[in-house]
């Protein structure tokens, strides 16, 4: 079961069902969602990635403790993490809302990761 409403709802959009051994977890729920989401990516419409990244915004910038934790250490951590192992980050980055993206700059510069010049841009959005 999901817990959390933006992530339910994540879920449904991308067909994500969380694992056995996330059940009752919200960030490593959020974090096999972020991967489940990197992969289907490219079958997804702008909508849908819009949507995502709108939910997880909500809850970094308006959910409880266990939201904002679960939306930034689970679901964002996870999407910097596909990142580092070649993820096109640049790719969906126009999605990502404005306190996710201090977000991960923030965890770019606590963890000594470079952060492209494009990461600092504002007012990207996807035609």
């Amino acid at each position: 079961m999901i817990e959390h409403a933006w992530l339910r709802e994540i879920s449904i959009d991308i067909g994500y069902v969380p694992s056995y051994m996330t059940e009752e977890l919200p960030v490593p729920q959020a974090g096999e969602a972020a991967q489940h989401f990197i992969e289907v990516f490219d079958t997804l419409d702008r909508v849908a990635a819009r949507k995502a990244f709108r939910l997880v915004e909500d809850a970094v910038r308006d959910g409880n403790e266990e939201e904002k934790n679960a939306a930034a250490t689970g679901f964002l951590e996870a999407i910097l993490h596909a990142w580092d192992e070649g993820f096109d980050l640049e790719s969906i980055w126009p999605y990502v809302g404005p306190e996710s993206r201090e977000y991960c700059v923030a965890w770019n510069r606590f963890t000594g990761v470079f952060t492209p010049e494009w990461m600092c841009a504002v007012g990207q959005e996807p035609g």
